[in-house]
């Protein structure tokens, strides 16, 4: 049998992401609440080149938009998509970028 419980272990490492993000994010003068379409273009400057899984970056930077009141929430009536997205290779500098782009 399988267990149709979904068990989320996050890293000591996205702790430490998350917190610094939140500080940034919460430290912003930015009092919007988006709670209308946008589209999330996330630039993801890593350190090391190996293999890395985009759609968990996507759930941390969505989660920590939502945790940190600039999203009302992070389903596909607010985000419609992550155009443009990419990930790069940055040993001197990594980082995160983020457009956030209403649509029309």
């Amino acid at each position: 049998k399988y267990l149709k419980r979904q068990i989320v272990v996050y890293t000591a490492q996205y702790n430490a992401w998350k917190n610094d993000a939140l500080k940034q994010l919460l430290g912003s003068k930015n009092k919007l609440k988006i709670n209308f379409p946008v589209i999330l273009n996330c630039q993801f400057y890593c350190k090391t080149r190996h293999r890395k899984d985009l759609s968990a970056f996507y759930e941390g930077i969505q989660d920590v938009l939502v945790e940190a009141n600039v999203l009302e929430d992070d389903n596909s009536n607010i985000i419609v998509g992550h155009d443009g997205s990419r990930i790069h290779y940055d040993k001197e500098q990594p980082r995160i970028e983020i457009k956030i782009l209403k649509v029309k």
